[in-house]
């Protein structure tokens, strides 16, 4: 486990935040991260799978990170600016 990604994962499920994380990343139309970590159910011992089905109640974090992150890949925002200098105007 020597991907920063999957070492990151990995202290969240040590930590006790979550039990288990399956991790993506899709970059310049080719995928170049996958990982399965931890469990899926506890009690019976399953492992996460890179198949496994996630309940989402809702959509609103995730949209918003992707939407994000694709404006940081279009430098558009900078990861380090505070939040507080919001992305630049845009004409409507």
């Amino acid at each position: 486990m020597d991907e920063p990604i999957a070492r990151a994962m990995a202290g969240h499920i040590a930590n006790g935040d979550v039990a288990g994380v399956v991790t993506l990343v899709w970059r310049d139309g080719r995928l170049v991260h996958v990982a399965a970590q931890g469990k899926r159910d506890l009690e019976k011992g399953l492992p996460m799978e890179r198949d496994t089905l996630f309940r989402v109640a809702s959509l609103t974090k995730p949209v918003t990170s992707v939407a994000a992150m694709m404006l940081v890949e279009q430098r558009v925002i900078a990861l380090d600016e505070p939040s507080s200098a919001g992305p630049p105007s845009s004409p409507v």
